[in-house]
């Protein structure tokens, strides 16, 4: 039996349910556990680095720092003087041009690796200056907005911790005169990244080891991956629901469509029963209001009539005999579900059993009614009376349900025309 169109259609999306449970739980899984990707920058990423002090300042403090590169590190010598109220060393490392900016807002979380040593406890202040399409200027290096964060430094050098630490300080917002609608930290046009000596930091020698600053983040970020995954349940969900509507409308059609079929096959076979040689003979009498009872034939004149129409009246099989062990069994023509072709022999197919009669489907073609049983197939004669429903679909093929059996038979297309009239 060949699949039908629309079968093939419901067994893809029963697949696509299966793919996208799978997809969906393997997506998850990745992304808590890998679909990882890291910025990095140390000595040997390409990135240039530039050393820096309070000396620069318009109040010309007296720091001094001097930076170098020795293997895989940055190394920055400060020697940190109280001439700046707040004095100060550090390292810019430039990553691009303003306007531009490395977008570090899909990164959750950054690690380095430094060591430090110096008078006082052992903090380092981090900048991210980020290019602000409201505030900045490109070439004006103190309106790119400063996003900073200050943490102590372990005795092994090693530190992480989230992006969402950063905050973008008073000094700056006070400074720039920062409107509070954009006082929130932003991230994504990073221009420079700063490692510093905190306020803490003591007159002295001080000492930064940088070996490598990295950005961790996700190539898709859990909430696009969520809100992908929910999309893609919401489409499957409203396709599958589209596809069962159309289907019920399609069978709804057709069951009315069947409904005054069957209808004008009883009106049909009730004028045969009325009109049959079978039934007995009578005098037909018509009536109304206004007109008496007119006799119709005499009784010579109907006994001629009804003997005309058994001569032209083919003779129908009403039964069939077949052998089950050793006993004959006759069966009702009306009680036969289908014919079926099988090999030199013939399988009767009932409601609830199934013989073999020795004789050709062709040659019961010639003794059946063919207004009760139709050929729908090469080797399939079905009563007509029997059929439950036919089920359209878009490839144009027909399939037929039974009333007192599960099978399904499909109408080939040599008789599908046949059946289409019942649509």
């Amino acid at each position: 039996m060949r699949i039908t169109t629309r079968n093939r259609v419901f067994t893809i999306l029963h697949y696509s349910l299966r793919l996208l449970i799978v997809g969906t739980i393997t997506l998850l899984i990745w992304n808590h556990f890998g679909m990882n990707r890291v910025y990095v920058i140390d000595s040997q990423s390409g990135h240039k680095a530039v050393a820096y002090s309070d000396s620069e300042t318009p109040d010309e403090g007296a720091s001094v720092a001097t930076m170098w590169r020795s293997g895989k590190s940055l190394f920055l010598d400060c020697q940190l003087q109280t001439k700046y109220p707040w004095p100060f060393c550090g390292l810019t490392i430039p990553l691009t041009f303003a306007p531009d900016g490395v977008d570090f807002s899909a990164f959750d979380s950054v690690s380095l690796n430094v060591d430090y040593s110096g008078k006082g406890p052992n903090f380092i202040r981090m900048y991210l200056r980020n290019y602000d399409d409201v505030l900045s200027k490109p070439q004006v290096f103190n309106s790119l907005k400063v996003n900073e964060v200050t943490f102590e430094v372990p005795p092994s050098g090693n530190i992480n911790f989230s992006l969402k630490l950063f905050h973008v300080p008073t000094w700056w917002i006070d400074e720039r005169k920062v409107p509070l609608e954009n006082t929130q930290m932003s991230i994504d046009k990073v221009v420079y990244v700063e490692l510093s000596t905190a306020a803490s930091a003591l007159d002295g020698l001080h000492h930064i080891e940088l070996k490598s600053i990295k950005f961790h983040g996700k190539w898709i970020s859990q909430a696009h991956l969520l809100m992908g995954v929910v999309t893609a349940w919401l489409v499957f969900g409203l396709t599958r629901l589209v596809l069962e509507l159309l289907d019920f409308r399609a069978n709804l059609v057709f069951t009315k469509r069947r409904v005054a079929h069957l209808m004008t096959v009883l009106r049909t076979k009730k004028s045969q029963i009325q009109t049959s040689p079978d039934a007995p003979s009578s005098i037909v009498k018509i009536e109304s209001e206004n007109q008496a009872p007119v006799e119709q034939l005499d009784n010579e004149e109907q006994d001629l009539e009804v003997s005309t129409q058994k001569k032209n009246r083919p003779n129908y099989l009403r039964w069939i005999s077949a052998t089950v062990g050793n006993s004959m069994r006759l069966i009702v023509i009306d009680d036969i579900i289908y014919f079926q072709a099988d090999q030199k022999y013939t399988r009767v197919v009932l409601a609830d059993s199934e013989v073999l009669i020795k004789k050709s489907l062709k040659e019961l073609l010639d003794e059946l009614d063919p207004d009760q049983f139709w050929r729908m197939h090469r080797s399939i004669v079905i009563n007509i009376l029997e059929i439950a429903s036919i089920t359209p679909n878009v490839g144009g093929e027909l399939i037929v349900k039974l009333k007192s059996r599960r099978e399904q038979l499909p109408v080939s297309e040599a008789f599908i025309r046949k059946f289409r009239q019942m649509l």
